[in-house]
C-alpha cells in the first residue's frame, strides 16, 4: 500500500519466513499512489459479479474461494511507472450483505492448504502463464480470523502476502488467485459488482480443471464483473534485513534495502534504540543524510546484547518543478540481538524407538561467549534428573565449531522406565538457557482384544474394555461372544446399542499410530464406526469407518473441532465376510489402508490403478474420553456384526508387517504379487502354468485361416 517496504529475506535464528501468509481485517486498506484498487461492492447476492438473481453457495459460480471450486482471480493493469512495480500481495473483500441473502464464510478452519498466484493472462494455457507461486496452510488463528455461519456478511478484508514481492512490467494485464486444494472445509464469499460499471482494466476470473489450480482462465460470457481487490504495490525503497520484528538478530547485523525506483536520488538513514514512530524528530538517530540511493547498506558498529533497536529509511527524488526534493518517508522497523546467554538453535526432536533400541536428542547452541562448561542434559521430572556418563546406558558427546556448541544424548538400552521429555541447559556469563523438550515414545502394541469370552486387553497394558449398550428394555442386550476369525469374536448389533467402551487415554500418536482388525458385517449401518477415539464429536478423533451406506472405508482424524482430510477406499466393505482391515498413520502424517494385508486400491475411468493415501497433521497429545469399538461420537448407526483380533499400535506397521499379521490370523498365504505367467491362479509360476501355455502356443487368429500356414 505504501510506495516503501516488503520483506525479500530474512537473517534470524528462529527459522525461515512462512511461503506467504494471510490476515484478515475488519477497517477498509488504504490504497496508495501505485496500487491498482477497484472497491465497488454489490448490495445483493443478484448484483455480485455473475448477477444471478436468487443465487446460492451451490451455484454461487465466480465468487466462492472455496475446497470445492477452482482457482479465483481477477485481472488488472498495472500503473505507467516506467521502472514498474514490485507486487507484495493483494486483497479480497468479504461480502457485506444482510440477513437473507446467503453470504456464507468458514475461515477459521485449519489445515487448508492454499495455493496463491500472480499469473500473466496473456499465456493462459501454457506453464508461463504462472508468474509466482506461493502456499500457504491455514491455522484458524491467523489476525483477524473470522467465522460467520449466517446470512449477514461481515465486509471483513483477507490479504495475501507474498514471501517474495514479484516484479512486473508497466502498463501490462496481470492476474492474481487463490485457490484451495483439497476438501478441508475453508471457504470465502468475495464480494464485488456485476456488469459495465465494474473496473475497467481487467475481470474476475476463474481457473478450470477442478481445485488443483490450473493453468486455464476462464471468463463466464454470463457475467463482465469483477471482485472487490486491492492489488498492493511497492515502488520505491524495499527493506530487505533485519526484518521487521526479528529476534535473536547478531551484535554484527548491518541494516540493508534495496532502491526500486530510479527517480529516487538519495536517502536518510535513522537508528536508535527508541520506538518513537517518527524517528526523524530525534536528530541524533539520523545516521546518513541525503547520501546517493546507491548507499543500500548501513554497519551500525557492535550492537548491544537483549535491546531492541529501530530504523527507517526515507527517499527523495528530485523534484521537477525546482521546489524541495520530494519525499518519499519510510516505515520504522525494529529488530531485537541476541541475548548475551546462550541460544538454542537446534532443540532436542522426538525419539520414537522400539525397546532394547537407542534414543538420540541433539541440541545445539549459539554462545558469543565460552560456555561455561558442558552442556548438560535432564529428563523432566519431580524432580529434573540430570542425565550423565555415570549411567552406564548414557553417552554425552560433544563437539564446538565456532560460535556452535552441539551435543549428542544417546540413551542405550531404551525402555518404558526411560520414556518421557528431555531437554539442554547451557550456561556463560550472561545466563543460562534450556531448550525446548524432546522426548522418547517406546513403540509398542498399545492394546490388543482377542475377544475370547471377554473384552479385556491382551497387551499387559491394562487397557480392558468395557461391554455397553444404550438400548432400552428389552433391547438393553450387551454384547456378546461367539465363534471368530481366531478363537472368539465379539458379537455387536444396532438393534442392541451395543459396543465396547475403551478406557480414557490413548493420548500420544506423535510417532504413528496402526489400528487393525477382523470384522463380519452383517448390516450397512450408516457411518457405523470400527473404532473410535476422541472427546467428542467432532473433537480430537481418530475413526475408522464405513463411508454412509457404502462400502468405502474411512479413516479420518480431527485436530480440535477441525476434521483433517478423509481417507477413502472404494468398494472395501463386504457383507458376512470375515475381512482384516488396517489404517495407518506415520510420525509424518501419511495414512495409509489396507485390507486382507494388502493396500487397499481401486480402479480409475482410464483403467489406471488408484492407490489412495493422504498427509495429515499428526493427532494431538491429549487425553481422549469417548472411546469406543462399534460405536460413533456422532450419532451415526452402531457396528452390527462381529469383530475380532482387535490391535492399537501407537506407530505404523510397514507393509510386510501387516501382512504377516493376515498370514498368521488367517492361517493361509498371501498373494503380494501375481506373476505374469500364473495361469492357474495359484499365484506361482509352475509346471501347470506351462502347459496351459504349451496348449495354446500353435493357436492362431489370422484370418483367412490359411493366412496361419
Amino acid at each position: 500500500m505504501k510506495r516503501t517496504m516488503l520483506l525479500l529475506m530474512g537473517i534470524c535464528l528462529a527459522g525461515l519466513a512462512p511461503a506467504a501468509s494471510i490476515r484478515f481485517q475488519t477497517e477498509a486498506p488504504t490504497v496508495g499512489a501505485s496500487d491498482v484498487a477497484f472497491l465497488g461492492e454489490s448490495t445483493t447476492d443478484a448484483t455480485n459479479v455473475e448477477g444471478i438473481a436468487g443465487d446460492f453457495y451451490t451455484s454461487d459460480t465466480a465468487t466462492y474461494i472455496a475446497h470445492d471450486r477452482p482457482g479465483m482471480g481477477q485481472t488488472f493493469t498495472t500503473g505507467s511507472d516506467p521502472d514498474g512495480y514490485y507486487m507484495q500481495g493483494f486483497w479480497f473483500k468479504h461480502v457485506s450483505y444482510m440477513a437473507g441473502e446467503v453470504s456464507w464464510s468458514n475461515t477459521t478452519t485449519a489445515n487448508a492448504p492454499l495455493i496463491i498466484r500472480v499469473t500473466d493472462p496473456a499465456k493462459a494455457g501454457t506453464a508461463g502463464f504462472e508468474v509466482r507461486v506461493e502456499t500457504y496452510t491455514t491455522t484458524g488463528t491467523e489476525p483477524g480470523v473470522f467465522s460467520q455461519l449466517s446470512g449477514t456478511g461481515t465486509g471483513t478484508w483477507v490479504y495475501f502476502q507474498l514471501d517474495t514481492p514479484v516484479h512486473l512490467s508497466p502498463d501490462t494485464m496481470y492476474g492474481f488467485d487463490v485457490t484451495v486444494t483439497n476438501g478441508i472445509a475453508w471457504f470465502f464469499e468475495t464480494a464485488g459488482l456485476d456488469g459495465a460499471a465494474s473496473y475497467l482494466g481487467g475481470n474476475a476470473y476463474q481457473t478450470t480443471g477442478g481445485s488443483a489450480g490450473t493453468n486455464s482462465l476462464s471468463m463466464n460470457t454470463v457475467w463482465d464483473g469483477d471482485h472487490t481487490f486491492i492489488a498492493d504495490m511497492i515502488d520505491g525503497i524495499l527493506y530487505v534485513a533485519p526484518t521487521d520484528g526479528a529476534t535473536g538478530v547478531l551484535a554484527n547485523q548491518d541494516l540493508s534495502w534495496t532502491i526500486l525506483s530510479s527517480r529516487i536520488a538519495s536517502v536518510d538513514v535513522y537508528f536508535g534504540t527508541e520506538g518513537d514512530p517518527n524517528l526523524t524528530s530525534k536528530p541524533a538517530y539520523k545516521k546518513l543524510s541525503k547520501v546517493p540511493a546507491t548507499t543500500t547498506s548501513y554497519d551500525p558498529g557492535t550492537l548491544n546484547f537483549s535491546t531492541t533497536y529501530y530504523w527507517r529509511v526515507d527517499g527523495y527524488e528530485p523534484n521537477s518543478l525546482g521546489g524541495p526534493d520530494l519525499l518519499i518517508p519510510g516505515p520504522v522497523w525494529s529488530f531485537t540481538t541476541v541475548p548475551a546467554s546462550p541460544i538454542f538453535t537446534v532443540n532436542p526432536a522426538l525419539s520414537a524407538v522400539f525397546p532394547a533400541e537407542d534414543a538420540v536428542f541433539t541440541a545445539t547452541c549459539s554462545s558469543l561467549s565460552d560456555l561455561s562448561g558442558s552442556i548438560q542434559w535432564f529428563k523432566v521430572g519431580t524432580p529434573d534428573v540430570e542425565m550423565t556418563a555415570a549411567d552406564p546406558e548414557v553417552a554425552i558427546v560433544e563437539s564446538t565449531a565456532g560460535t556452535l556448541t552441539t551435543s549428542t544424548l544417546t540413551i542405550h538400552n531404551a525402555s518404558a522406565a526411560r520414556e518421557g521429555s528431555y531437554y539442554a541447559k547451557a550456561t556463560n556469563a550472561g545466563g543460562t538457557t534450556n531448550s525446548t523438550n524432546g522426548s522418547m515414545i517406546i513403540k509398542k502394541l498399545l492394546a490388543y482384544y482377542p475377544f475370547n469370552g471377554d473384552a479385556a486387553d491382551a497387551s499387559g497394558n491394562g487397557l480392558d474394555g468395557t461391554p455397553a449398550t444404550l438400548g432400552t428394555a428389552p433391547n438393553n442386550v450387551l454384547p456378546g461372544y461367539v465363534d471368530g476369525k481366531v478363537g472368539q469374536a465379539v458379537n455387536l448389533s444396532n438393534t442392541y446399542l451395543n459396543y465396547i467402551d475403551l478406557p480414557d487415554g490413548f493420548a500420544d500418536f506423535r510417532a504413528g499410530i496402526t489400528l487393525t482388525f477382523w470384522a463380519y458385517p452383517t448390516a450397512a449401518g450408516s457411518w457405523a464406526n470400527f473404532i473410535q477415539f476422541s472427546n467428542g464429536a467432532p473433537s480430537d478423533n481418530i475413526f475408522l469407518c464405513r463411508n454412509g451406506t457404502s462400502t468405502t472405508l474411512q479413516f479420518r482424524t480431527a485436530n480440535g473441532g477441525t476434521q483433517n482430510t478423509a481417507l477413502n477406499a472404494q468398494v472395501a466393505i463386504e457383507l458376512n465376510k470375515w475381512q482384516m482391515f488396517t489404517a495407518t498413520l506415520d510420525s509424518s502424517g501419511v495414512a495409509k489402508l489396507y485390507k486382507n494385508g494388502l493396500r487397499c486400491f481401486y480402479y480409475n475411468n482410464d483403467g489406471s490403478i488408484n492407490t489412495p493415501q493422504v498427509t495429515i497433521p499428526i493427532p494431538n497429545v491429549i487425553a481422549r474420553v469417548n472411546n469406543y469399538i462399534g460405536k460413533s461420537a456422532w450419532g451415526d448407526a452402531y457396528f452390527t456384526g462381529m469383530m475380532d483380533e482387535v490391535r492399537i499400535y501407537n506407530y505404523s506397521l510397514t507393509d510386510d508387517e501387516i501382512a504377516d499379521r493376515y498370514v498368521t490370523d488367517s492361517g493361509t498365504p498371501l498373494c503380494r504379487k501375481k506373476p505374469i505367467y500364473d495361469f492357474t491362479g495359484d499365484c506361482k509360476e509352475n509346471l501347470a502354468d506351462f502347459a496351459m501355455f504349451a496348449a495354446k502356443w500353435l493357436d492362431c487368429g489370422l484370418y483367412p485361416q490359411e493366412s496361419c500356414k
